[in-house]
């Protein structure tokens, strides 16, 4: 019976699902700063002024003050509901520093470049030469 039932047994841990893999970033010192300024489409400086949830995704509003990148005031921006999904996530009220693709007709972002934003914010800031909190980039 244990013969039987071994092939089965084998078979049925080939098919399992596997393990959602976690969100893995780059270190922040090793992104190489002028392509990451180049690649990055869309850098802002924003207020976040409402989250909500849809489905897997939480989708904020901005208000945008500066930006590289054509920009409307507002704008809505996706990213992943969940951190293991590499989602970000932004403060309500609280001028911050965004870097954004642009997929599905929408803003996007992600942790990985968030993380990258905030340890080396300051050399990102002098790189777009003037760029403060709502007071334009340029």
């Amino acid at each position: 019976m244990r013969k039987a039932l071994l092939p089965l047994v084998l078979f049925a841990a080939v098919l399992a699902p596997l393990p959602a893999l976690a969100c893995s970033c780059v270190p922040a010192k090793r992104v190489d700063l002028a392509t990451f300024v180049a690649r990055v489409p869309v850098i802002f400086w924003g207020r976040a002024v409402s989250q909500r949830v849809e489905g897997n995704e939480r989708v904020y509003v901005f208000e945008v003050a500066g930006a590289k990148g054509a920009l409307p005031v507002r704008v809505r921006l996706r990213t992943r509901r969940s951190s293991a999904a590499c989602g970000a996530t932004f403060p309500l009220n609280r001028p911050v520093l965004v870097g954004a693709g642009i997929g599905r007709g929408t803003l996007t972002a992600s942790s990985c470049t968030q993380y990258v934003i905030r340890v080396r914010q300051a050399e990102i800031l002098r790189r777009l030469r003037r760029c403060r909190p709502f007071g334009g980039c340029s």
